[in-house]
């Protein structure tokens, strides 16, 4: 029998048993059929069972095979075999009868017909399942979130191919071990979808933001639906009475519902040649999918699941393509801030290097004056040559020190994105570099003069500080407390003298603290002086002493902050003191508070 009827399908089979005959016992084998029920009737007896390769009874009681079920009708004289159809694919069904004794030929004859089908479902799902496993190696090399998606997504694709395999070769490899295998592969469907879901997510970097959120939304609920209703299904097919048969061509709609093809649609419209390679290739599978599901309703055929197949394939070659160059990009930003890190610190080799040849000619010409002049003028003109000399060379120790301290903290912020760009946070790595470009055009702007206004220095502190904020690992919050009446604008200050005790808060007080972690800069201004509080929330001084000594450095930007506060205090008229205040309570240290005087 090789039709296509609609299920359940009752057959009615009579048997005449002629005495005389050699044949012994017969078989009956039913295929395509994933759950069928026999009843063997006589005049004396009815036999019944279930059978199909979907069945959680289905029982063989001959080797090697699960479709083949051995009648008893040759015991009687006559009797008729009752077949009930229950569920059937839209391929031919097909009912077999013949001698027991040529089961195994039979086998080898289907066998070596259908050796050809068989070899390609086992190439193909080979294809898939390791080009999955190789990107997945790749994600563990490169820790980008797409490449686990994309090769999970293959993997179970290529999982979800071995059934074809498996009912043609007549091998459990997956499946076919299951009480009940099309029921779980038809449940479980959806699940390569879902992966794929997520790599489209974290490829193009989908945002809420963006007008193609929705659409990605609406195709992302259609996978989660099927594949919570197949769960379903899965579970009520488990009970003894409950059957729910599941048509199998439904799920094959899921990466091509009207949802993914308007999707694919709005992605090959993108900004790059990432999102038109991935468009490019849903469009494709969504027209394939349709074009499969027509064909089968009109015309079955054995080679049409080469339809669905082949663009598959295509867009295996696209998505790769896709990941290639998503690839490149990443690999380009990361040379691009090395060339950026290396460029940095060579002109900053180059200014200490000028700024100490400048020193150098400096020291040796004005000691030549000297040595001339002292000579010819009184001791009056000596000591003003002497103190212009003096304030001259301070100017040039204080460039030097600036020529120091930039390299420094440079080299840090660099080092920061880099290691953002090599975690797969592109976008915190942008933020980064962005707040970087202005501090840096900041403190280009201020390397040439002696002093800024404090309001223009409080603007460096939160450049600064929303930098350490971002490449903080667990993060702490920050506060800038200006006293009404305090005139920001008004006061001159150092340019980048708050930075190196803002350093040290956060390094040395609350990088080793657990919990909740403050910075808290506060101005107060009187007649006489102003008031700048540095206090953070911090482990303390002794804490973060005994780290030091057993890491065996010490903290370069206390050590530049002493020194430019000397130089400081040498040429300017007003001058700055600081203390140190280390606040405890219950005898538990709460953290450290400096307090920067300033003379007005």
């Amino acid at each position: 029998m090789d039709t296509h009827p609609k299920y359940p399908l009752w057959l009615k089979i009579p048997f005449e048993h002629n005495s005389d005959s050699s044949i012994k016992e017969l078989v009956v084998t039913v295929l395509t059929v994933e759950r069928f029920q026999y009843f063997e009737v006589t005049a004396d007896t009815i036999h019944s069972g279930y059978g199909g390769s979907n069945s959680r009874f289905q029982k063989s009681d001959l080797p090697n095979t699960k479709h083949d079920i051995s009648l008893r009708l040759l015991n009687a004289r006559s009797g008729t075999l009752y077949l009930k159809l229950v569920r059937f694919d839209q391929r031919p069904v097909r009912i077999w009868l013949y001698e027991k004794g040529l089961l195994t030929d039979i086998i080898k004859d289907y066998h070596y017909r259908v050796r050809g089908r068989a070899a390609y479902y086992a190439a193909y799902a080979a294809l898939l399942f390791f080009t999955g496993l190789f990107f997945m190696l790749r994600f563990y090399q490169y820790r980008q979130s797409y490449l686990l998606w994309y090769g999970l997504y293959l993997v179970t694709m290529g999982i979800f191919t071995l059934p074809a395999f498996e009912r043609l070769a007549a091998i459990p490899i997956f499946f076919d071990w299951f009480p009940f295998p099309g029921t779980i592969q038809d449940s479980f469907r959806p699940v390569p979808w879902l992966f794929f879901t997520w790599y489209l997510k974290d490829i193009l970097t989908i945002r809420p933001s963006q007008a193609i959120y929705k659409y990605y939304q609406f195709f992302r609920w259609i996978v989660l639906f099927g594949l919570f209703g197949g769960l379903l299904v899965s579970i009520l097919n488990l009970t003894p009475i409950i059957w729910l048969p599941v048509n199998t061509n439904v799920y094959l709609l899921f990466p091509t519902t009207l949802a993914g093809v308007v999707l694919g649609w709005h992605i090959i419209r993108g900004p790059d040649a990432v999102y038109r390679l991935i468009g490019t290739g849903m469009l494709l599978i969504g027209l394939a999918s349709f074009g499969y599901l027509i064909l089968r309703a009109l015309a079955p055929g054995s080679y049409l699941h080469l339809v669905y197949e082949i663009p598959i394939l295509i867009e295996l070659f696209l998505l790769n393509q896709a990941i290639g160059l998503k690839m490149k990009w990443t690999n380009r930003d990361l040379v691009n801030v090395q060339k950026q890190l290396v460029l940095a610190e060579q002109e900053n080799v180059q200014i200490e290097k000028n700024l100490n040849e400048g020193l150098q000619r400096l020291v040796e010409e004005k000691t030549e004056k000297i040595e001339a002049k002292s000579k010819a003028l009184l001791a009056e003109e000596t000591l003003k040559i002497e103190a212009e000399f003096a304030q001259k060379i301070a100017n040039a120790e204080l460039k030097a020190l600036k020529a120091r301290m930039n390299p420094h903290f440079i080299f840090n912020c660099l080092n920061a994105i880099r290691n953002l760009v090599e975690k797969g946070q592109e976008e915190q790595a942008m933020e980064y570099l962005t707040v970087f470009a202005s501090f840096i055009r900041k403190v280009l702007s201020y390397s040439e003069v002696r002093r800024i206004s404090l309001e223009e220095e409080l603007e460096l502190c939160t450049l600064y500080l929303t930098m350490e904020q971002l490449r903080f690992q667990d993060g702490f919050e920050f506060e800038i407390r200006v006293n009404e009446g305090t005139a920001v604008d008004f006061i001159m200050v150092p340019p980048m003298l708050l930075q190196p005790l803002l350093e040290n808060a956060i390094w040395h007080g609350l990088l080793h603290k657990e919990g909740k972690r403050k910075v808290t800069v506060a101005l107060k201004q009187n007649e006489m002086q102003l008031l700048c509080s540095i206090e953070d929330n911090g482990v303390g001084r002794k804490y973060a002493a005994r780290l030091q000594k057993s890491k065996k450095r010490d903290s370069m930007g206390m050590k530049l902050f002493l020194e430019r506060l000397n130089i400081n205090n040498q040429l300017l008229d007003n001058q700055y003191h600081f203390e140190i205040i280390d606040k405890y309570e219950n005898e538990k240290s709460r953290g450290t508070r400096v307090n920067i005087f300033f003379e007005l």
